[in-house]
């Protein structure tokens, strides 16, 4: 109930006109209410006041509508109240928030008179704060991973309120819950949504909440939520086969399923399955650093037996896993050492070091075995036959030393090749072995060193023809410096050279050789030295070391082989060592035996 305030035309101190509101019939299905408007008079200071005339009317307007009533006569006892008359409106539409505020006036043109003291006529106006009817509800939903449950909330204006919940999402539409009385309505967001989000994570829906005031529909209100794919539950499924497909090793293992390192060719089949309407977008496999990107692979020569596949789905989500298959770790048959070469410069014996590394056991089915063996041919000649040895065995390596021949002309250039095979390599190695060349070779008019002919010839008078003249006793050249070109002599004396006593033979020919030949007392042979220089001294080469060349004498030789004391034909001082060598009666060398220090053995 509200009350408005007017006033009166005269004497408006003595007299009160007043307005009494009351609404009534509110109707909340309707969203309306009435409004009944009462008009009061009220004498404050006169005893009386009298309304002679028979009728009057008076006029009310609500909200833009005018109510009018009549009245005839009356009598306003002194300070007493009389009503003059009322109206009540039709229904009044509130806002669609249920809200509602009216502006209410009334006049009363002809009102009573007494005396000269009568109020004549009355006027009020204001407004009027209608009840709030309560409306649609409003929700809040949370954000849910699909196929789990989520909480939709319910702020309702009424509790006489029910609510049917109904859910859109990419048009795929649903009722969740019809006209319930529940605040909370718990939900589980359906697996079809996955229908509509194959290449996403997630997707936007629309809750809609219809508020029901029995079977009236009272409005509706909406939100948004979230609905979510777990990864959790949606990463793709992924497996592989892994096979050996190459025959050879495939023969060695026994088993597909074994591999081994550098020589299999694995096979990878991998199988990958998405889940809730995804679709698989990539595939991998990685083994030692090898990947391919299809459905099926071949890694060559795997080289480890750790294979790790992977997989992305539409959404993005990737899986992995680690396959580990059995691996033969097989050691590459190699030969990493190989010396052919002859014994000494002009000897017509060759001799062989070979070694190598080996995988030196079974693959499995098969153990691996390993074959060594050679040829030879003299160079831009024709091969030989093959000539097969056994190499020793240590470990994962192998070894062999041996003489391939005797009777391999040093004067002549061969080649030799050298076979190592085993049950998945062959390596072949050529190596060739020079022609012998003697240290000093001198002919009619030339002399050779090391196999170079000397540029200036000797030729001459038949003095120069039997002898050279020497330098005489000079100090031996150092750094840079040579001999004359051509070839020359001088002696030596105490002047810088190995030994005390000698001549030294010079051969200048752009490069230098020096040859010093020492001599020693009665029957004592002297050394021999040699050293060397090359061509070219802008980058401050100079003189190699001297270099001594051994000598051998036969001392004794007694082909019976009979026991007894023996006689050398020279001191045992003489030497640096002495070598006996022990014949079969073939005349086969069984072996020999070195002496290393002569002159304090007993011989």
């Amino acid at each position: 109930m509200a009350t408005i305030n007017g006033s009166t035309g005269r004497n408006a101190s003595h007299w009160r006109y007043y307005l009494v509101c009351t609404e009534q019939n509110v109707d909340v299905g309707s969203n309306t209410s009435r409004l009944k408007v009462e008009v009061f008079l009220g004498a404050t200071s006169y005893s009386r006041a009298v309304r002679g005339n028979i009728t009057a009317t008076h006029t009310i307007n609500v909200n833009g509508t005018n109510y009018t009533f009549n009245t005839g006569a009356y009598t306003i006892e002194k300070n007493t109240n009389v009503k003059l008359g009322e109206i009540t409106t039709n229904n009044i539409q509130h806002n669609a928030d249920g809200t509602k505020i009216v502006s209410v006036s009334a006049s009363s043109p002809d009102l009573a008179q007494a005396s000269g003291y009568g109020p004549y006529s009355g006027s009020a106006s204001g407004t009027v704060t209608l009840t709030t009817i309560p409306r649609a509800s409003s929700i809040t939903c949370a954000d849910g991973n699909i196929g789990s449950a989520t909480t939709i909330n319910i702020n309702r204006a009424s509790a006489s309120f029910t609510h049917t919940l109904k859910y859109n999402f990419n048009d795929l539409t649903g009722t969740i819950v019809s006209k319930t009385a529940n605040i909370s309505v718990g939900w589980t967001i359906p697996i079809s949504f996955y229908t509509k989000i194959p290449n996403s994570k997630s997707g936007q829906g629309k809750i809609t909440c219809e508020t029901y005031n029995g079977n009236i529909l009272i409005g509706t209100s909406e939100c948004n939520f979230n609905a979510l794919v777990l990864e959790a539950n949606n990463k793709p499924n992924i497996d592989a086969t892994i096979v050996d497909v190459n025959t050879t090793t495939k023969t060695l293992t026994g088993d597909e399923n074994k591999l081994v390192k550098y020589f299999s060719n694995a096979k990878v089949t991998i199988t990958a399955t998405a889940k809730n309407s995804a679709s698989i977008k990539s595939k991998k496999v990685i083994c030692g650093g090898k990947s391919k990107e299809t459905d099926i692979s071949n890694i060559e020569n795997v080289e480890s037996g750790t294979f790790d596949i992977s997989c992305i789905d539409s959404r993005g989500f990737t899986t992995s896993k680690t396959i580990t298959k059995t691996l033969v770790n097989y050691i590459k048959l190699a030969i990493t050492s190989l010396t052919i070469e002859r014994e000494t410069s002009t000897s017509n014996t060759v001799k062989i070091n070979c070694k190598g590394n080996y995988f030196n056991t079974s693959f499995g089915s098969v153990a691996n075995t390993l074959a060594l063996k050679w040829r030879y041919k003299l160079k831009n000649g024709n091969w030989s036959g093959y000539t097969t040895v056994t190499a020793t065995k240590s470990g994962n390596t192998f070894n062999y030393n041996g003489t391939l021949g005797t009777n391999f002309d040093y004067q002549q250039a061969y080649e030799f090749e050298v076979v190592a095979q085993d049950k998945l390599i062959t390596n072949t190695i050529v190596k060739e072995v020079t022609a012998g060349i003697p240290l000093v070779d001198i002919w009619k008019n030339n002399v050779k060193v090391n196999g170079n002919f000397i540029a200036n010839q000797l030729k001459g008078n038949a003095d120069t023809a039997s002898k050279i003249n020497t330098r005489g006793t000079i100090t031996a050249e150092a750094g840079t410096t040579k001999p004359p070109g051509g070839l020359s002599f001088q002696n030596s004396y105490n002047n810088g050279y190995p030994h005390q006593f000698g001549n030294v033979l010079n051969l200048n020919g752009g490069g230098a050789s020096q040859l010093f030949m020492g001599w020693e007392g009665s029957r004592i042979r002297g050394a021999l030295f040699y050293r060397s220089m090359r061509d070219y001294t802008g980058d401050g080469t100079s003189w190699s070391p001297w270099g001594r060349i051994p000598s051998t004498t036969e001392l004794y030789n007694n082909t019976s082989g009979s026991n007894g004391t023996i006689t050398l034909s020279e001191s045992a001082a003489n030497f640096d060592y002495l070598e006996i060598h022990y014949f079969s009666d073939l005349n086969n060398d069984y072996g020999s035996v070195k002496i290393g220090t002569p002159n304090r053995e007993k011989i």
